[in-house]
């Protein structure tokens, strides 16, 4: 599946869930989707910012811009992430530089923090897919070149870790959508 049909799916998802959006019926471009449950959001990471929809209706509850952001798009790079943290802030990556932004989940505020690396900071370390992981307590990031890396749960230091087992190589932007 193309990135564009990829950012194809992610609007027709919000659509069925009921978000709304864009100026004039035309909608941004979708770059990632988190569906946040616990709070009956959806968050859509477009070229500016995040759109926080109210899931199952079609009401826009907010913008939320990110002050700073950069990010870079097809073919340079696979779109940045967006995530749920454990104590429901949605986080956002840069896949240029190593800097995630947390928006708070009541007041909707955004926080910019710039994460240490243990490596690599002589390169452009920027990340592409971030998940909590339970089981070891930290954040797991990849880059474009699959490399792998634990952020610590206060988003200021990335160690990166052993590449993953033999026969597996750097990630599309297809997998893991």
């Amino acid at each position: 599946m193309s990135y564009a049909t990829a950012a194809k799916w992610s609007i027709a998802f919000a659509i069925a869930i009921g978000g709304s959006y864009g100026f004039a019926g035309k909608g941004p471009d979708v770059l990632r989707s988190l569906s946040d449950e616990a709070r009956k959001r959806v968050y859509l990471l477009v070229p500016d910012g995040v759109e926080v929809l109210q899931a199952g209706t079609r009401r826009r509850i907010a913008r939320v811009t990110l002050p700073g952001w950069i990010w870079a798009d097809e073919p340079y790079s696979c779109p940045p992430d967006i995530a749920l943290a454990p104590e429901g802030g949605v986080l956002v990556t840069s896949n240029v530089v190593p800097v995630i932004w947390r928006i708070d989940p009541t007041t909707l505020a955004t926080t910019r923090h710039e994460l240490s690396l243990d490596q690599d900071s002589d390169k452009d370390v920027g990340f592409t897919r971030l998940r909590w992981s339970s089981e070891l307590r930290v954040f797991v990031a990849i880059t474009d070149s699959g490399s792998r890396w634990h952020i610590d749960r206060s988003l200021s230091q990335a160690r990166k870790v052993a590449a993953p087992r033999a026969g597996h190589s750097a990630l599309s932007c297809e997998s893991g959508r």
